[in-house]
């Protein structure tokens, strides 16, 4: 299972965690997300837990992906 996945997020790329929903980080070009992504996969962070309040630095609210479309 991938703990990890990139995201299209209007001009910006986000680094989503599967098993949360939570958005853990955003970056200005996928070559930086995939990165990233590489670099949470192989055991920086959490390994898919990323506690909600380590976020709050980044975001007032951990921002979460909704699986309802809005469109």
């Amino acid at each position: 299972m991938m703990n990890y996945k990139i995201m299209k997020s209007g001009e910006a790329w986000d680094l989503l965690e599967t098993r949360t929903e939570q958005v853990i980080g955003t970056y200005k070009t996928a070559q930086d997300a995939q990165v990233a992504k590489t670099n949470f996969n192989r055991g920086y962070g959490f390994d898919g837990w990323t506690p909600a309040f380590m976020l709050e630095k980044y975001f007032v609210e951990p921002k979460k992906k909704s699986r309802i479309s809005t469109k």
